[in-house]
């Protein structure tokens, strides 16, 4: 071989090694995201169902214009599973329902068959009143107890004791409802509970594992739009005695 055709074939084996390495750098095409609601949505993919439930983490987070369209990141790997939450600015829209599959698996696809995923809805209070925003729970305190028969409020007759009750309601549909006893001992329970997709009261159904039941409204007088601090009880809820309980959405 001849030294003086050395560089040539330097040459064509550099060009062919710079060809394969843009070959592989050249990112996967994962499609796009179509939003067919006329309002902003946000997106969170988590690697994790745990950072679900806890809006902890989030692997990535777009944002997608009212009937607009936004790429799958191209730094997810064909294949790979997240968990994705999403949800409009005022909450009414949003894919968080008991029912509702939120795991996304990253495609591999060609623009001809775009769009990979389309968000959309029913309006819907439930996200609203269940969680704050950004936040995967809600706390609730009694602020008031009635006897619904007679309409009127026996609160300032219940002791300390019968005045205090908590709820915490999870992301993950759980939660867990606190008294006192008259001792002063605090206890709890925890229940599961699912929503209602009422677009006036935003209705909770709780389910105690007792197999009591109960509800929670968010408005306090029948026909009244719904309220997102303010909830009641109904039902055979345990430690409520005879009472109505009104809990207010703490800060």
């Amino acid at each position: 071989m001849s030294f003086l055709r050395l560089p040539s074939l330097i040459l064509i084996s550099t060009l062919l090694l710079s060809s394969c390495m843009k070959k592989d750098d050249t990112p996967e095409y994962h499609g796009m995201i179509q939003n067919g609601l006329q309002q902003r949505v946000y997106l969170d993919f988590y690697a994790s169902q745990s950072d679900y439930e806890n809006n902890r983490n989030p692997v990535r987070s777009l944002t997608v214009e009212g009937n607009g369209t936004v790429a799958v990141p191209e730094e997810f790997e064909g294949g790979a599973t997240y968990f994705l939450d999403w949800y409009s600015e005022d909450l009414y829209y949003s894919n968080w329902s008991r029912n509702i599959n939120v795991i996304f698996k990253v495609p591999n696809i060609t623009p001809d068959l775009d769009p990979v995923m389309i968000l959309s809805g029913n309006q819907s209070p439930a996200r609203k009143l269940c969680l704050k925003a950004g936040k995967s729970e809600s706390v609730w305190h009694a602020t008031n107890a009635y006897n619904w028969s007679w309409g009127n409020s026996y609160w300032n007759l219940l002791s300390d004791e019968e005045k205090y009750r908590r709820l915490r309601l999870k992301k993950n549909f759980t939660g867990i409802y606190y008294w006192k006893d008259a001792a002063g001992n605090i206890d709890s329970t925890n229940f599961n509970y699912s929503t209602f997709t009422s677009q006036t009261t935003g209705e909770l159904q709780i389910q105690f594992p007792s197999g009591q039941s109960g509800y929670l409204h968010t408005n306090i007088v029948s026909g009244m739009p719904a309220q997102f601090d303010s909830l009641r009880t109904e039902g055979s809820i345990p430690q409520t005695n005879s009472y109505n309980y009104i809990f207010t959405k703490q800060p």
